[in-house]
């Protein structure tokens, strides 16, 4: 059994078996506000045959959020999360180039994992969503490449909540940009 001290005192802690541990493990490094994501049994990997890729998609457009294995797959989900009320909908490879190159770049400026940006952006959309204020994740993407790109310091969460406090204060989106710009240059 394990112990900790606390002011002197000797405290039993009950042993986490291996299978808790490891579910701890997974929400900690997991980096997602969400709860756990079930999204690796539905998300499947690259390396699915080609005659499964219509399932392929199907599960990846079901996917809350992805997860850590998911990075490889961060543009597609996002073309699919752009399209999502349209059951019908297949990302072109120019589609997924678009997603592509702005999570690249978000994620280089920013040190996140791509799989990290597109959850945030998705997470980001759909809290402003609630409040009535709709933007595309291209739109969000491009805002916080502008921001990044000014040398804002933070990190892409940090952004990305800062912009939905913004928008909550009934800016506009450029609005919202210009004050993140202005006021929180790095040295």
């Amino acid at each position: 059994m394990n112990q900790s001290k606390i002011l002197g005192r000797t405290k039993q802690l009950p042993a986490l078996s291996n299978s808790a541990a490891a579910i701890a493990l997974a929400v900690i490094a997991g980096g997602c506000d969400g709860p756990p994501s079930s999204s690796s049994e539905t998300a499947p990997t690259m390396a699915e045959s080609a005659a499964n890729a219509p399932d392929r998609v199907d599960k990846l457009r079901k996917a809350k959020f992805l997860n850590l294995t998911e990075n490889e797959v961060a543009a597609e989900w996002l073309a699919l999360q752009e399209h999502r009320e349209d059951p019908s909908y297949r990302p072109s490879s120019g589609d997924i180039a678009e997603f592509e190159q702005r999570i690249k770049l978000l994620a280089r400026y920013t040190q996140e994992d791509r799989r990290m940006v597109a959850n945030r952006t998705v997470q980001t959309r759909d809290l402003l969503a609630e409040h009535d204020v709709h933007e595309t994740l291209l739109t969000l993407l491009d805002g916080m490449a502008d921001v990044a790109e000014a040398h804002v310091v933070g990190n892409y969460g940090t952004y990305c909540q800062w912009y939905v406090n913004l928008r909550q204060g009934r800016l506009d989106h450029r609005q919202a940009l210009q004050q993140m710009m202005a006021l929180k240059r790095a040295p």
